[in-house]
């Protein structure tokens, strides 16, 4: 899965451990959505022949910041996805500078893509200016527009994975609330392009997410 190999291009950072008995510091919920299309273009009898199949999935992802300190959050998610048909839970942790570290084949790519915007330093420490841009491991991170407190920021970005002769292309905008530290929604695209002999395999991934509630909201007056 690409979720795998975006694990593989992440530097490892060890999970702060929370208190036995203590609840979270933070609790925020997105609704989440995938869509993966898998195309493959195979020679076979001297003609190319396409192959697709199409996957979706949707849910709800609830990210619990357990504890925090400042190389690293410590975070459990809750997913519910159509697909699972069941509450999973992981733990992990996401790093200062938006490395994701939970296990290969746990959370969704969804989840994995608006966790990166919890890193602390990731965008935060940044002036946040329209045309504004900063490097990432794979590309550049830019400021497309600012209106009042939120930010769009646009993400592209291309890895190369040896170990499977493939790269990862990633391409996608990002609202963004710097004064909250989290990512308010998102629509990014991934694709991933590996070459075979026998020919080449295009695996397309659209993900979304939304953020519906945030215990540090602070009610409206009335």
């Amino acid at each position: 899965m690409v979720a795998a190999l975006f694990a593989a291009l992440t530097v490892a950072v060890p999970s702060p451990q929370p208190a036995a008995d203590a609840g979270p510091i933070r609790t925020v919920v997105y609704n989440i959505s995938l869509q993966r299309s898998n195309m493959a273009y195979v020679e076979r009898y001297n003609d190319f022949q396409r192959l697709r199949a199409l996957m979706t999935d949707a849910g709800t992802a609830t990210v619990d910041v357990m504890v925090r300190t400042p190389a690293a959050l410590g975070i459990r998610v809750t997913e519910i996805t159509r697909q699972r048909g069941y509450p999973a839970i992981f733990t992990g942790n996401v790093a200062a500078d938006g490395s994701v570290g939970f296990p290969e084949e746990s959370i969704n790519e969804a989840t994995w893509t608006l966790l990166r915007f919890f890193g602390e330093r990731l965008v935060a420490d940044k002036a946040l200016n329209p045309g504004d841009t900063w490097k990432t491991p794979g590309g550049e991170i830019a400021v497309r527009t600012v209106q009042g407190r939120r930010v769009t920021l646009e993400i592209t970005e291309s890895f190369k994975i040896p170990s499977s002769m493939s790269e990862l292309f990633v391409r996608g905008t990002i609202i963004y609330e710097p004064g909250l530290l989290v990512p308010i929604s998102g629509d990014v695209m991934r694709k991933r392009v590996e070459s075979h002999p026998e020919g080449t395999i295009e695996l397309i991934e659209t993900v979304r997410f939304e953020r519906t509630s945030d215990s540090f909201d602070k009610p409206v007056p009335f």
